[in-house]
């Protein structure tokens, strides 16, 4: 179950995003994304 997902300070969305399903953390799931530079500025 994915509770939220927060984005502080960013205006745009990530390139990609991945949930790694397979590492069992209760029920939380780890997420990685991706931005491009220029959306970090």
């Amino acid at each position: 179950m994915i509770d939220h997902i927060y984005y502080a300070g960013l205006n745009s969305r990530p390139n990609w995003c991945t949930v790694n399903r397979y590492m069992d953390l209760s029920d939380h799931m780890p997420i990685t994304a991706q931005w491009t530079l220029d959306a970090l500025e």
